[in-house]
């Protein structure tokens, strides 16, 4: 597993751009309004944290590398098992700082899943940096696709699981294949 997000950026959106509107890939930077890649490229969020991506960037840009692909729910779901499952795995995979309320992880696993937010889609904004860390999955849905949420320690060790919108901005993780 990648050890950080993802990172590719070919094209930047603000968050009032999504394909809510044009059914296009969008990618994100946490907080970064312009519409200048290397601009974004040096915003803080995106050293730290990544791209935020919607469904459709996942699905048409190739944000993993050579020899690496976005994970599957099943893929997902053997990680967990490694640290005791889903309902208890959460410290392990969070990185020990940048949670909200003293809730940071332990790192046991290497993984340093960090609290990048999301681009929220109802209120055209970014949202949640500090409690929440959402990962894509390639498991489509009618509405979008299945993802998984690291949240703060304060809300406890398991970690969620849902169907996210496509036109959501979230973090990438690759897997070696």
């Amino acid at each position: 597993w990648f050890a950080e997000n993802a990172r590719y950026l070919p094209a930047i959106s603000s968050p009032n751009d999504g394909s809510e509107q044009d059914g296009m890939p969008h990618g994100y930077v946490y907080d970064y309004l312009g519409d200048n890649v290397e601009e974004a490229q040096e915003h803080p969020n995106y050293q730290e944290y990544g791209g935020l991506y919607n469904l459709q960037a996942v699905l048409e840009w190739e944000l993993c590398p050579t020899g690496w692909h976005v994970p599957n729910t099943q893929d997902w779901h053997i990680l967990f098992n490694e640290y005791g499952g889903i309902s208890i795995a959460g410290p392990p995979l969070m990185s020990t700082y940048g949670w909200d309320d003293d809730g940071n992880g332990t790192n046991l696993s290497g993984f340093n899943g960090k609290p990048a937010g999301d681009r929220n889609v109802p209120n055209v904004t970014f949202y949640s940096q500090g409690r929440y860390g959402f990962f894509w999955t390639t498991d489509l849905e009618a509405a979008g696709a299945a993802c998984f949420i690291l949240r703060s320690q304060g809300e406890g060790e398991a970690i969620g699981e849902m169907i996210y919108p496509a036109d959501f901005g979230i973090s990438v993780r690759c897997i070696k294949d």
